[in-house]
């Protein structure tokens, strides 16, 4: 990697570390669980990038990265007390999420990455539902 691209990459990951910060500082929890699917699909996408260019280094950190972000990200912050069986069912999801993380870090299947970013895809929407229809109750 040249150092121009290496100083570029370092600039940008840079950017995004602040902006996340500034963001995380003053989200609400909704935006905050809407932000890590953001983060999440970004990741998943840069790996299917990297699988079709069979870049594996960069897959293997995307990945890691990804997995990161479904424990520390959603996994953590599920609330068993309040969410009873939605958080069950949404546990079981993440978990079942993190085994096709470690099944593609063997088997580099672009038909199961492309079907990993579809269910992640499938609840993000459905999130997204969610919190809408909240705030329209508000008003």
């Amino acid at each position: 990697m040249s150092s121009i691209h290496s100083r570029h990459r370092n600039a940008a990951s840079g950017y995004m570390r602040i902006r996340n910060e500034s963001l995380t500082q003053k989200s609400t929890p909704q935006e905050l669980i809407l932000l890590v699917y953001e983060s999440l699909m970004d990741r998943l996408v840069k790996c299917q990038g990297y699988l079709a260019q069979a870049e594996d280094a960069d897959f293997d950190r995307e990945i890691l990265k990804s997995m990161q972000l479904i424990q520390y990200g959603l996994r953590d912050s599920l609330s068993f007390d309040l969410g009873g069986q939605v958080a069950v069912n949404l546990d079981h999801t993440y978990a079942t999420w993190m085994m096709a993380l470690e099944f593609l870090n063997t088997s580099r299947s672009m038909e199961r990455l492309a079907n990993l970013i579809s269910s992640v895809r499938d609840v993000q929407d459905a999130w997204k539902l969610a919190f809408a229809e909240v705030e329209t109750q508000k008003r």
